[in-house]
């Protein structure tokens, strides 16, 4: 038997000494044993400490609940949020100082109002099938509307809300959240992002992303446009591994995972591939996406480069035909840089020269001839260099064994340099001397008489 139980009988049991005493008469009571009187006027006394103790108990109990339903009261009243009791129909029964001043209502007008009021029009609907999946379903629900405050301005708010349960009927306790800056930041971050996607849609390049499996998640439309894809594509799936030509496959899987390691490749060219097949060659270069210290995937940007691949095909074959014109010429032709070092030479050079164009191609002129900054050809050729004048000149040139030749030269400037065009001319200056020994010996025969 418990404490409670055994002072329970001990009272009960001195209740009915206690009557059975009170229903004598003088005479039956003056029967009584003075022992049994004094153990019944003990048992009383003690009997009455007790409760005494207990009233004193009950009263330091009760002081306790009445502090302990201040705290709660406080607790209600200053909340962070705002609190609501609601009946069955969505009635306020209650609120909290917060949720009045959040409202800018006072609690007296709150008491007894829809709390559909307070809801902008375009959540009433909102509001309405929110509390009946709550009746409904027994569970705590969230959901964010619009309120309405007492001035008539607005703000963004979560409602909280649990179903409580009294006698059969429902209410409602509801939590209400001033989110209003939590939704512009939303929306100032929802502007950015499509700012940004804005961007690289306007952009003439490939922009895309993909995750740490290599799966696309996110493709500009010139990206679409160019791999000849939909964004039905994109929300089905797209692996970007398949988008690379096989030869260069498991290269481009390689360096992938290397990047997501942190490993940089700068640049890369590839071979990728249309959705119709068709290859086109590309400038990738891709960087991690890290998000809360997390790897999260690459974004990268892709240059189609098939126009910069045809006009180099179109320049090789240009300047081919230009070597070949050049190295068919009767002329010889030098090409000298800003540094006076030979970048070409053609076949010409050789005949007429003491020089193969290898002995010549990358070698400083002032190396090859060292007095040549001293010669009249030079100087002319400086001033070509140096003003981006034509010059032509007929000059006799020294080899450095002492060998003399005439060349008439051409000197024109080129974004290298100089272009040195030179001829020959030693038959055409002995013909030209020998005219004039002819002419003199004339003279002489002629006589002064004559």
């Amino acid at each position: 038997m418990t404490t409670n139980g055994v002072r329970r009988n001990k009272a009960e049991e001195l209740h009915r000494r206690l009557e059975k005493v009170v229903s004598l008469s003088s005479d039956e009571f003056k029967r009584i044993p003075p022992a049994d009187v004094h153990d019944l006027i003990c048992d009383l006394a003690f009997r009455l400490r007790g409760l005494e103790e207990e009233c004193e108990r009950l009263n330091h109990s009760q002081a306790e609940l009445d502090e302990a339903q201040k705290r709660y009261l406080d607790l209600f009243d200053f909340a962070p949020v705002g609190y609501f009791n609601l009946d069955s129909r969505g009635v306020i029964l209650s609120a909290n100082i917060t949720g009045s001043d959040m409202l800018n209502i006072p609690r007296g007008k709150l008491i007894d109002t829809h709390l559909a009021s307070i809801v902008e029009p375009k959540y009433q609907e909102t509001f309405s099938s929110y509390l009946a999946d709550i009746a409904r379903t027994g569970m705590r629900l969230s959901t964010e509307l619009e309120i309405r405050r007492g001035e008539g301005t607005t703000f963004h708010a979560q409602l909280q809300t649990i179903p409580l349960y009294e006698k059969g009927k429902i209410t409602y306790r509801v939590s209400m959240a001033d989110i209003t800056d939590r939704k512009h930041a939303e929306m100032a971050l929802k502007e950015s992002e499509q700012k940004y996607r804005d961007l690289a849609d306007a952009l003439p390049e490939i922009i895309f992303e993909a995750d740490v499996r290599g799966k696309v998640t996110y493709v500009n439309n010139r990206g679409l446009a160019s791999f000849g894809l939909s964004p039905e594509d994109l929300r089905r799936g797209i692996e970007i591994f398949d988008y690379v030509s096989p030869e260069q496959r498991d290269v481009a899987m390689e360096r992938f995972k290397r990047l997501l390691d942190a490993e940089e490749f700068g640049v890369e060219e590839y071979n990728l591939l249309r959705k119709d097949g068709a290859v086109f060659p590309a400038l990738v270069h891709s960087t991690r996406v890290v998000r809360e210290d997390v790897v999260t995937g690459l974004r990268g940007i892709v240059i189609d480069i098939t126009e910069r691949k045809q006009a180099e095909r179109l320049i090789e074959e240009s300047e081919r035909r230009f070597r070949t014109t050049l190295d068919s010429m009767m002329e010889g032709c030098l090409i000298i840089d800003r540094s006076w070092r030979y970048v070409y030479a053609n076949d010409a050079v050789a005949r007429q020269g003491r020089y193969t164009k290898d002995a010549l191609v990358g070698y400083k002129i002032t190396n090859l001839f060292p007095d040549f900054e001293e010669t009249e050809i030079f100087a002319h050729m400086k001033k070509a260099m140096e003003e981006r004048v034509d010059q032509r000149l007929e000059t006799e040139f020294i080899y450095p064994d002492g060998t003399r030749r005439w060349f008439e030269v051409w000197i024109e400037p080129v974004p290298e340099g100089i272009l040195v065009l030179y001829m020959n001319i030693d038959e055409r200056k002995r013909a030209e001397q020998q005219l004039r020994k002819d002419i003199e010996k004339m003279e002489r025969l002629r006589g002064p008489d004559m």
